[in-house]
């Protein structure tokens, strides 16, 4: 960070902490309305508009908009409804994600080791809370899952190592599949794909939600710049200008941590070489490690405004 110039190359936020100040924030501002819980049953395109069929608890509504934005996760139905396609890649691995103590501070640092299963991370929280995604493979996932806290503490320790000293205090567990998704398109008539509707990485550099934020930037910026944006948000050339901007970003990342997985996940002798040598080069060669540090920071490219800290009017 200091190399950088920076006060952190990035930080760990609780999502329940940031979802609470996001709802937080929408319930102060005016002119939104929020249908909460909901789900769309049917999307129609008339007159130059987008018709969904809501269903909101006993109720079923109509709403109309000019513009409709997927950002309903990676098995969004809004995709489906509106007929982008969507290419997949199954890494044959699941995610364990949760909390813990460790015995030694973190001192606001993050760790990653790569193991034979996959990546392994340790997170700063708070205090000497920690969270962690351990990364395993489908086959032996459900054995992993069903171990006792006890168990399941001595696993990750043994390939994680003591540099942070005594794992304990173990919270709740959960999982989930890792597959790479990419959308053929990014938008469609009156429709736009944003976050993991758009694109699902693997969590190896923890990139995710940093892209996610970038295509909501990216599409403020282009509805406030358009002269008859806030008039009509959906027009093409808004649509046209969002997913020539974003697609160059999406492929790099994607891109960067496919590849990231398929050289770190494998135990072939030709690659741990090729590992090393990149390493030693990663240290050595002038202007590898600012340039990478600036791509994870989501520095690097053309940024929107907003990801710069600068409001859009």
């Amino acid at each position: 960070a200091k190399e950088e110039g920076v006060e952190a190359l990035g930080y760990v936020v609780i999502n329940r902490v940031l979802g609470d100040i996001l709802e937080s924030s929408l319930l102060s501002t005016k002119n939104v309305d929020i249908f909460c819980p909901a789900r769309i049953e049917n999307i129609d395109f008339a007159d130059n508009r987008v018709i969904a069929e809501v269903i909101s608890g006993d109720d079923k509504l109509s709403l109309s908009s000019k513009l409709i934005v997927a950002a309903d996760g990676a098995n969004s139905s809004i995709r489906e409804m509106i007929g982008i396609e969507v290419q997949k890649y199954d890494y044959a691995q699941r995610a364990i994600v949760g909390n813990l103590i460790t015995e030694k501070p973190l001192f606001n640092r993050a760790f990653e080791r790569f193991t034979s299963q996959g990546p392994l991370a340790i997170l700063p929280i708070t205090g000497d809370r920690a969270g962690f995604i351990w990364t395993v493979s489908e086959n032996d996932a459900d054995r992993v899952l069903s171990l006792d806290d006890n168990s399941f503490l001595n696993e990750l320790q043994e390939e994680f190592g003591f540099r942070l000293g005594i794992f304990s205090h173990l919270g709740a567990r959960s999982d989930y599949p890792l597959i790479l998704s990419k959308a053929n398109r990014l938008i469609a008539s009156r429709s736009v794909l944003i976050g993991n509707s758009a694109h699902g990485l693997h969590p190896v550099s923890g990139q995710g939600f940093n892209l996610g934020m970038r295509d909501v930037a990216a599409l403020c910026e282009c509805i406030a710049d358009n002269p008859s944006g806030f008039c009509d948000p959906g027009n093409k050339e808004i649509l046209d200008h969002y997913a020539g901007w974003r697609r160059l970003d999406q492929k790099k990342l994607v891109y960067f941590t496919d590849n990231l997985v398929r050289l770190f996940g494998t135990l072939r002798p030709e690659f741990r070489i090729l590992r090393n040598i990149g390493m030693i080069g990663f240290d050595l060669i002038p202007g590898v490690r600012p340039m990478f540090a600036k791509h994870t920071m989501g520095l690097a490219g053309k940024l929107p405004r907003l990801s710069r800290g600068i409001p859009l009017r």
